[in-house]
Order: structure tokens, then C-alpha cells, then sequence
């Protein structure tokens, strides 16, 4: 696709300024109740992608030259521990749904799926890459498969309810443990035979062999337990015991093999062991229930899967602390990590928004006095663009923040204040105060400005608004402006009417869809093009994000403002933020804002819920009252793109339809005209009300193919 550059417009996009694309390593999460695979870069710990794989995965391991992903999937029904024997016998299983997904690396997607004996739980490949030895929970075996051909070669009996499966470092051993019967069952991997039986710790989990394969590791949930076992003469050695509280799941041996790591499942907590001395050296909370546990590859990081906190855990090891929680699927299990593999394009790819790439900006802001337009979102991986670049010595004068604030805490609409930052010392300028555009004397003392904010790709989101102005207000001061880029989480589609300018306002400026496929970074192309042009343009440089395409999935790192806190959230907004212009409420207040939606009208559908104040959701509508409507957690977002079809539904159910839209009318200030107040009194449909969009949308499509940066 030809891309139209205008002349004013400063762009860093040469293939020889992007360097040579580099792989990196990638952690792997299965998520048991989503039915998917969260793939996490490792250099930002931000969500790449969502891979489906099948029913209930739990298990997952990398090959041996890191091209596929293999996970464990299971038809047989959850039954927790505190389940009773008798009520689980009467759930019924799904033999179909079980076998061993084949994930590809490079292309994310499962290529086929294996056979895996009865409800595969844990399992291990053979250092040569040929086989896999699987734990069959519920069949109490444990099945030897041919990776290649897909068959079977042996199923062997072993105790009673089978789960972690590790193969030793030469390959010859395969040790499963038996949660009933305490045990671990050593499995000759020439003969496939039970060469011994090793008593354990109460409910063995997991099994960790030390790097020489002398020594072997096996977790104890029920007696806080870690059994040393002698691989020679498969004879217990010693057994470490775990902080009071902590419940041993998974295990990792560092690679000097001085170190055991344990994930304390309901305890919440992971241990270090000196495995010299044998003793337990320092505990950190983690998250709920960390199960899968893995080590990054130079040692400097702990990953956690955390089912019911429904993300993973990334740990300095050195520092000891928690570095960030990445939101994952529903009930995370497992963790691996494995190295890239590039299919060509961004695919295999790191994904790296604008701030990461310092060296692209750096050199235009040493010496210079700085002005930045940032929030909680403009981070360089774990760290904040202001923290950074002051640590880099760059001169920062003022720090301009947009509505919620620097630090993303305010509600929506609160008024801000200027303040100081009290970590840096930096002033603080609210552009979401008293006024909304920066002042020549706020700017006179800047050298440059730099423009850093995570959009959602909504026009009635302010942070493009906000653009707008300090982009008109440095053309008018003679300021260069540096923005640096990030993914637009809803750039996958264009939809929605296009804002008619008499109804023009902080909640929608530009003439443009409501889901308008655009990046900040393309959007202040269009803006210098479109609506400054014939007017003093902005001196602008857009620092573009690498290794992404507008069909890119992006799980934002960091919640933009207090009531998107998830990407379900971000993807629902352009459909639920209409209802902001009605008295039904999206559930702000609640924890789940912007996936629920109701009122107190009970005709709306059976979900309840009650909104609170509380921060980020002060005094928010309907508090305190019982509303009734839809859960929206579990839709497939994504899918659903902009609907009307709930707005409809539930002006259909409004028992005082005269009293469904706000006074003040603000739902035209959202939609952009007031056709759409008008149309659902009249009962239009949504088909109808789609139709009248055109021919504004389909010429705004055109339109925007002159300012796009990525395919």
C-alpha cells in the first residue's frame, strides 16, 4: 500500500533507521477455563497474543529446538480437592477434547493434536525431541507417545492419579509422580518398565531434576515438602520443608544448581532453597494460587502462571521482587519460556512501541530543555519515560498531564490540578484543568516536546483530543513536537458514524468513526494534514513502532485509565460508552467496568450488580442501587467489534423511554450528531442507522489510507 507522507510531517521510517529485526524470548501461559494460550514478549512483559488450543490445558513444554509449543488438553471435568469423590464420579468427561495440542512457534496456531491417553494432565519430551511421556490422571498410566507419527508406543500402569512428568537431563529416566499414593514412579526409558518406586512427600506435584541429573526434586503439597532424591539409587536424601502456609506446586533448578525455586500454589508465595545448606532462604508473594513456575534462560527472572488472579507473575530474581503481573486468560496453569521464531513480517517478531526505542529519540533531547506529555501508561518496560530518561540526564522542565492525571488515578471528567511530582520534583501542568491546551508561557521555557499516552482507539477517548491541542499549541510557539507511538488495541477495524462538527467537543473533536483504525501517531499525521493544514502545522517526529501490523493483537501492559482495566474493557468501550449518554449504568463503581451494563430496571436481564463509590469511580451513576442487565466478561470482544445492538435492547425494556437519554442530551456529544436520539425514538434499526453513516464513512476510509504507517 502506498503511504502519502506530507512534508511537514517528521518521520523516522527508513528500513536502515529500524535496524535489523531481532527474535527474543517468549513465556508461554495455559489457561485452563479460557481454552488458550497467552504468549508474553519477555523484553516488556506485555501480552503478544492469544493462541486457542482446546479444552482445559494445563501441561505445556517447548521442544528441544523451541519451534513448537506442546499443551496438554483435557476433557474430563474440574474437580477441585475439595470436591467429594462421589460428586465428581457423576460429572461426565469428553474423551474427544483430550490429546496433545501442536502449536507452532512461528505461526501461532495449533497444527494438530495428538493422541494423549486419558485426561493428560503434566508431561516431558525426551531430549532428542521424538517422544512424549504423559500423565493420565484419571487412568492412573502414564502414555509413551511417538511425536512423529502421533502413535502411541506404551502405556504403562503407574500409582494411583499421576501428574508431574520430567524426563532426566541424559534422557534415560522419566520420573511421574502418584498425588494418591505419595509416590514417584521411576520409568526406564530403554525397557519403558518401572524400575522403582520412591516414597515422598504427601501429594507429590512436580519434579525438577538438578543439571547433572544426579539429584531430583519433587514438590509435597499437603506436608510443605520437597523430597531430595539420590537418581543413582533412587533413595530419598532429605526433605526441606516450606514456610507454614505454603502448599508446593511447581519447581525450577537454577542452572548452577545452587538454587530450587518452588511457586507455594494457595499459598501464595514462592520460595528460594539453598540447595547447599537446604534451607529455605526468602519467600515473595506472587499472586493467587501460582501453580506453573519457569525460569528465564540467564537465570534473571521468575514467571508464575496464577490461576485464580488470572495472570502471571514476572520476578527479579536478584532484586527479589515482584517486577510486573501480565494479565492473562482465565485460570492460568502453566508457564513456559522458549525462544522466537520468525514466520516472516512482525510475526516471531518483539513487538516495541516508540518509547522503547531510546536511541531513535535520545540524541534530539540531549542538551534540550523537555517538556512531556505522559500518564501512568508512557513506560519503557517496567519503568516510567519520565523515571528513565531523568536517570539518561535529560532535562525534564515540566511534565503536562492529561484527564485521570499523571498517575491515571482521577475519575472520568474530574477536574486536575497542577502539582509537583514528588519523586522527581518535576511540575506538574493539568491539561484536563483549567484549561486544556498548553500556553505560550507554559511552553516558553521548552526546548521540545515529547508526546507519550496509550490510546484505546476511540475517538470519544480525550487523550486525542489533548493531542489536538498541545499539537496546535506547539505549532503556534514554534515547539517540535516528538511523538512516540504505541499499538492501538481496536486498530483491527474501522466502524461507526462520523462526527459532524457542529457537535464538537472535549469528547470528540475530529471528523472522524467512532472506532476510527488509527494509531496516535497516524492520527497527528491526519491532524497536521486534514484540520491544520492551511493553518501552522506542527513540527512533528513520530518515532513508529516496530514489528506491528493493524491485525496485531495487544493486551496493553498497563490499564490506560481507572475504568478500562483490562483489555475486555478496552475492546467493549467503543459499543458500551454510548450508554454514558443514558441512565443505565456500565459498571463503574464495580470491578468489572465496562463489562457489565444495567439499570434498575429489572426487565434489562438477570445479572445484578451494585456500583460503589470507590477510587477512579467517584459518585458513579445509579451508586448504590441494585442494577439489573447483561454480563458481558466472557463475550468474545474481539468478535463483536461496535455494536448497537444493546443500546437498542435496552431502550426497547425502558419502561419511561422519555427518561432513557440524559438531559443535556450527551449522547450526542458521544455519537457525534444527534441522528442516532433520534432514530431509536423513531425504532430504527441497527441495519437502518448503519446505512445512514455512509457515504461519511466509507469517504473517511479513503481518507485515512494517506496516513497509515503500518500495514
Amino acid at each position: 500500500m502506498q503511504k502519502y507522507l506530507p512534508t511537514f510531517l517528521l518521520l523516522i521510517l527508513s528500513s536502515s533507521w529500524l535496524g535489523a529485526q531481532s527474535a527474543t524470548d517468549y513465556i508461554y501461559v495455559t489457561n485452563e477455563d479460557s481454552g488458550d494460550l497467552s504468549v508474553i514478549s519477555a523484553p516488556n512483559f506485555a501480552l503478544l497474543t492469544t493462541i486457542p488450543v482446546g479444552q482445559r490445558p494445563r501441561g505445556l513444554k517447548i521442544s528441544p529446538d523451541g519451534k513448537t509449543v506442546f499443551v496438554a488438553l483435557s476433557g474430563s471435568p474440574k474437580c477441585p480437592p475439595s470436591m467429594p469423590d462421589s460428586v465428581c464420579d457423576q460429572l461426565k468427561a469428553d474423551k474427544t477434547k483430550d490429546g496433545i495440542a501442536v502449536v507452532s512457534v512461528a505461526d501461532r496456531r495449533v497444527l494438530r493434536v495428538l493422541p494423549g491417553g486419558s485426561d493428560p494432565e503434566q508431561f516431558d519430551i525426551s531430549p532428542d525431541g521424538k517422544r512424549l511421556y504423559i500423565a493420565n490422571e484419571d487412568a492412573h498410566t502414564m502414555t509413551v507417545l511417538d511425536i512423529k507419527t502421533g502413535a502411541i508406543i506404551k502405556t504403562i500402569p503407574v500409582g494411583r492419579e499421576p501428574e508431574g512428568v520430567t524426563v532426566s537431563p541424559d534422557g534415560r529416566l522419566a520420573y511421574i509422580t502418584s498425588e494418591t499414593d505419595h509416590s514417584v514412579s521411576v520409568i526406564d526409558a530403554a525397557t519403558l518398565t518401572v524400575k522403582a518406586t520412591i516414597k515422598v512427600g504427601i501429594r507429590p506435584r512436580s519434579i525438577a531434576f538438578s543439571p547433572d541429573g544426579k539429584r531430583a526434586y519433587v514438590s509435597g503439597e499437603f506436608d510443605r515438602s520437597v523430597s531430595e532424591i539420590n537418581v543413582a539409587t533412587s533413595k530419598v536424601l532429605s526433605r526441606i520443608r516450606l514456610p507454614d502456609g505454603a502448599l508446593p506446586m511447581g519447581i525450577v533448578v537454577s542452572k548452577s544448581a545452587k538454587t530450587l525455586f518452588v511457586a507455594n500454589g494457595r499459598g501464595k508465595t514462592v520460595s528460594e532453597i539453598n540447595l547447599t545448606t537446604r534451607r529455605v532462604v526468602r519467600s515473595l508473594e506472587v499472586g493467587k494460587r501460582p501453580w506453573g513456575l519457569a525460569l528465564s534462560p540467564d537465570g534473571r527472572y521468575l514467571y508464575t502462571a496464577n490461576g485464580p488472579s488470572n495472570d502471571a507473575t514476572v520476578i527479579d530474581v536478584a532484586a527479589w521482587k515482584v517486577l510486573q503481573r501480565v494479565p492473562t486468560g482465565a485460570n492460568p496453569w502453566g508457564v513456559v519460556v522458549g525462544p522466537a521464531q520468525s514466520a516472516g513480517s512482525s510475526v516471531g517478531q518483539t513487538l516495541l512501541t516508540g518509547a522503547d526505542q531510546t536511541a531513535r529519540y535520545l540524541p534530539a533531547l540531549r542538551g534540550k530543555r523537555v517538556g512531556m506529555v505522559v500518564n501512568q501508561t508512557s513506560t519503557i518496560r517496567q519503568t516510567h519515560l519520565v523515571d528513565s530518561l531523568n536517570t539518561l540526564g535529560i532535562t525534564i522542565k515540566t511534565i503536562f498531564a492529561p484527564e485521570h492525571g499523571f498517575r491515571g488515578q482521577a475519575s472520568a471528567g474530574e477536574k486536575i490540578s497542577n502539582s509537583r511530582d514528588p519523586k522527581t520534583g518535576i511540575g506538574i501542568v493539568s491539561l484536563y484543568g483549567s484549561n486544556h491546551k498548553p500556553t505560550p508561557a507554559q511552553l516558553d521555557s521548552l526546548d521540545v516536546v515529547v508526546f507519550d499516552i496509550q490510546d484505546v482507539g476511540v475517538r470519544f477517548y480525550t487523550y486525542i483530543s489533548t493531542l489536538q491541542y498541545v499539537m496546535e499549541a506547539c505549532a503556534e510557539t514554534n515547539k517540535p513536537l516528538i511523538l512516540l507511538d504505541r499499538p492501538n488495541p481496536n486498530g483491527h477495524y474501522v466502524d461507526g458514524p462520523v462526527l459532524d462538527t457542529a457537535f464538537k467537543s472535549f469528547v470528540g473533536m475530529h471528523p472522524i468513526p467512532i472506532v476510527h483504525g488509527l494509531t496516535v501517531g497516524e492520527l497527528a499525521g491526519m491532524i497536521n494534514g486534514e484540520w491544520l493544514a492551511g493553518k501552522k502545522t506542527c513540527a512533528i517526529t513520530v518515532i513508529p513502532c516496530q514489528n506491528y501490523t493493524h491485525q496485531t493483537p495487544y493486551t496493553l501492559p498497563i490499564a490506560p485509565s481507572p475504568n478500562l482495566p483490562n483489555l475486555q474493557s478496552i475492546l467493549l468501550y467503543p459499543s458500551l460508552c454510548l450508554f454514558e449518554g443514558t441512565v443505565v449504568s456500565v459498571g463503574r463503581g464495580t470491578d468489572t467496568q465496562f463489562q457489565v451494563i444495567g439499570s434498575p430496571n429489572p426487565a434489562n436481564g438477570p445479572y445484578q450488580f451494585t456500583p460503589e463509590d470507590k477510587p477512579g469511580a467517584a459518585n458513579p451513576p445509579n451508586e448504590g442501587k441494585r442494577c439489573y442487565g447483561v454480563d458481558l466478561t466472557k463475550l468474545d470482544a474481539r468478535k463483536l467489534g461496535f455494536s448497537l445492538a444493546y443500546l437498542l435492547d435496552f431502550y426497547q425494556k425502558s419502561p419511561d423511554k422519555d427518561q432513557f437519554f440524559l438531559k443535556g442530551n450527551f449522547i450526542d456529544k458521544l455519537y457525534g450528531s444527534d441522528s442516532l436520539r433520534v432514530q431509536v425514538r423513531t425504532g430504527a434499526t441497527e441495519k437502518t442507522i448503519r446505512q445512514s453513516w455512509e457515504p461519511a464513512l466509507g469517504k473517511y476510509k479513503v481518507m485515512r489510507k494517506r496516513y497509515l504507517l503500518y500495514p
